[in-house]
Formats: structure tokens, C-alpha cells, sequence
């Protein structure tokens, strides 16, 4: 049966400052807008006043507090739809499982309740842990759509034991068709260069202190590179700032200073909003990126990207876009190397004409996200009814209080 208004509800990496998971967030729920207009939507985030003054929406803190795993509960019985995602949620920081399970637990809570579930577009990082890999088989098979962002995390769900999991896209490509935005015309004398970097060394071991150290020494020289060969106006863009540990000016201000001409580049102080990300995107003749959505952004706008590949995300999203010979690794990077594709790209040696017919193609899989999260919500449940789920609710957190079964 038809619901002319549904309740959703999202949880995922919300409120925390990071432009690129806001973004997933804005598009996700554009589209299922375009699917039910009347949608209500209560997003599980960890700053819920953020996410209500930038999103609209009604959002809950995510935690552990007995208060709000009652919130959460409550928001759950009367869900049509939870979605986990989008984002790269599941990941494995060292030893550390519980980020894993964390994640993948309110999933499970939502299945015990009766309502459908889906993961949206997610992303999963590889190096899990036997323990992690159990888990989310056992709940992912539990859930009614598993759709990841790539191919690469669909073949680590399936290494898992997940036997319906679908590649997608991620929703942010969607992002140019919500705002209105200028694209401009290579500038041959003077190019735009816009560079996001992250602060990736934090809680690192010494031999990846001395990989950073080597990475950002070659990346330094090759901006270098860019003033002196072509005059080019570099500006750092950040898109999290909030986290000290996770501050991306603090690595912006280190390669100023590891530079000749550092005193030239522009570091900007506010991450912005996402218009003025398009904006800033589609006036660049390059981007250099270590943050994936400003690569995703750039090819959705058909400029020509180089990526620095710090996180196995970064390279798939590069490969699948069929720009794999763009992507520069952290573990042998030279200033030639980064030079020569700066130069090429330049010169108008970037695949782009091949970049956008594959950004189509993942654009109508970004699509299918929506569609698949209708379709659930379409579908009529004999576990609809209010009563029986707050006593499945109720069942629930009586095991999770007495140490049964895994917590969110």
C-alpha cells in the first residue's frame, strides 16, 4: 500500500562537521523526496542541532545513554523505513571491532522491532576482523536491501557471507542536479588549482609518520611545481575542521610551510557549505584530492582530478570512474610523478569525455538507492502494527540490558 506520508528513519556519520557525509546526507534525502513528498524524516546523528538547522529534519543523538536508546526505540516503532548509511561506515580503526559492530548493531535492533531496513550506498574498508566479518554477515542477511557504494565493498560483504549485496553509487554525484552553479573554461596563464588534503598521520605508527612525511614533501614540491611552470592560484580547501585530530588546515599549513612558495597559496579558514563547494569545483581547471568527495565532486562536474590515494575508497571510486591512471599511492610518491600528471592534465591530457559517460552510468546506480528505499516502504508488512512492535521493542532491550545480544 501506498504511504502518502512515511516515516524514515537514517542514522550515519551525521552532525560531526564533515562536509562529505553531509552532503551524502542532503542528497539522500532529495531523493527519497522525489520518490514521497511528504516524507518525515528523523536522522540519528552525533549533533542533532546541526543536522536540524543545516537539514530540516528531525534528528536524535546517537549513544549510549539510556535516554536516547529510548528515543531511538520509540523513533524505530513508528518507522516505515531505517536506513543505515550512506558513508564508510564500517571500518576497522587498527584493532578496534567495536566501530564495526557499533554501526551494524542498530540494524539489528531495527529487525528485531519489525521494521525494513536497507543500508544506503554504504562503504566498507577492508582489513576486518574475523570476529567483525561474523557480525555483519549475520546482519546483513537479516536486512532487506544491502547496497554498497562499490565494488570493492560488495566483494568483502560476499567474503563475508552476505549473499545479497548490490553495488550502487554513492549519492553525492547527485549533488549538481540541487543547486545551481557556473562551470568555467580552462585557464590557460594563470590555473585555478583547488587542493583538499586531510590530516591523515594522527595515531599513526612511526613507519607510517615517515610514509606522510615522504607524501607530503613530494606533494609540496609539486604545487611548487605548479607556480613556477604555470603561475597557477592554488587555494586549500577544507571540509572538516571541527576535530582537532581531524582538522584538514592543520596538513594545509604543513605543506605551506614545506613549500618554496608557500607565502602565495590560500588556506581557507570555514569548510564550506555545499553550493560553495560547486562553486569553488566547477571554477578549478584541477583538483588534487585525498578527500573522496571532493574527487567525486569534481568528476561530477567533469573537471579534471588528480587523487592521492590514502584510503582504498579513493582508488575505487578512481577506478571506477576509469580514471585509475590518476590516482597517486602513498607508498612510493615522487614530485615527478605527482608533476607529470599535473602537467598532463593541463594540457587537456585528462580522460574526460571517458570520466563523464561513466559518471552517467553511476549517477543512474545513485538513483536506484532511492528507488530501492521506495520499494520498501511500498511494501505492505504484517509487522506494521504499533503493539506488536513495542513488544518486540520491548523483548529487545531487555536482552540487550542483560547482555544477550550487541548494543548499538
Amino acid at each position: 500500500m501506498f504511504l502518502v506520508k512515511p516515516r524514515v528513519v537514517i542514522q550515519g556519520w551525521y552532525g560531526n562537521g564533515n562536509l562529505g557525509d553531509e552532503i551524502i546526507l542532503e542528497c539522500m534525502l532529495s531523493q527519497i523526496r522525489n520518490q514521497f513528498p511528504n516524507a518525515t524524516f528523523v536522522v540519528v546523528s552525533d549533533n542533532p542541532t546541526a543536522v536540524r538547522r543545516d537539514h530540516g529534519v528531525a534528528s536524535i543523538r546517537r549513544g549510549r545513554g539510556r535516554i536516547q536508546r529510548f528515543r531511538r526505540v520509540f523513533a524505530l516503532m513508528r518507522a516505515d523505513l531505517f536506513i543505515l548509511g550512506g558513508g564508510g561506515l564500517l571500518k576497522q580503526p587498527g584493532a578496534d571491532e567495536l566501530s564495526v559492530l557499533t554501526w551494524a548493531g542498530p540494524l539489528d535492533l531495527a529487525q528485531e522491532i519489525g521494521v525494513p531496513t536497507m543500508t544506503y550506498a554504504i562503504g566498507i574498508s577492508d582489513g576486518l576482523s574475523p570476529r567483525a566479518m561474523r557480525a555483519l554477515g549475520r546482519i546483513l542477511n537479516g536486512t532487506n536491501e544491502v547496497l554498497v557504494r562499490d565494488e570493492g565493498s560488495a566483494y568483502i560483504l560476499r567474503t563475508a557471507g552476505v549473499s545479497k549485496v548490490r553495488p550502487t553509487a554513492d549519492p553525492s554525484l547527485l549533488l549538481p542536479e540541487l543547486h545551481q552553479y557556473a562551470k568555467s573554461s580552462l585557464s590557460n596563464m594563470h590555473p585555478r588549482v583547488s587542493v583538499f588534503v586531510n590530516n591523515w598521520y594522527p595515531n599513526k605508527n612511526a613507519s607510517d609518520q615517515q610514509k606522510w612525511e615522504r607524501f607530503q614533501r613530494s606533494v609540496a614540491a609539486s604545487l611548487d611545481f605548479l607556480i613556477e611552470s604555470r603561475s597557477a592560484s592554488i587555494k586549500f580547501v577544507p571540509m572538516r575542521i571541527e576535530d582537532p585530530g581531524d582538522d584538514d588546515r592543520i596538513t594545509a599549513h604543513d605543506l605551506q610551510e614545506l613549500m618554496t612558495h608557500g607565502e602565495t597559496v590560500e588556506i581557507a579558514e570555514r569548510v564550506p557549505s555545499s553550493q560553495e563547494l560547486l562553486d569553488l569545483v566547477a571554477g578549478s581547471d584541477l583538483v588534487i584530492g585525498m578527500r573522496l568527495h571532493s574527487i567525486i565532486t569534481a568528476a561530477a562536474l567533469g573537471v579534471p582530478a588528480l587523487a592521492l590515494d590514502y584510503d582504498s575508497k579513493v582508488r575505487r571510486f578512481s577506478d571506477a570512474i576509469g580514471a585509475s591512471d590518476w590516482v597517486v599511492g602513498m607508498d612510493e610518491p615522487t614530485p615527478n610523478a605527482i608533476e607529470s600528471l599535473e602537467a598532463k592534465a593541463l594540457a587537456g591530457g585528462y580522460p574526460t569525455d571517458q570520466v563523464c559517460a561513466k559518471v552517467n552510468e553511476l549517477r543512474a546506480l545513485a538513483r536506484e538507492n532511492a528507488m530501492t528505499a521506495a520499494e520498501l516502504i511500498r511494501e505492505p508488512s504484517r509487522k506494521n502494527r504499533l503493539v506488536p512492535r513495542m513488544a518486540r521493542a520491548l523483548f529487545a532491550v531487555v536482552k540487550r540490558l542483560v547482555g544477550r545480544s550487541g548494543d548499538e
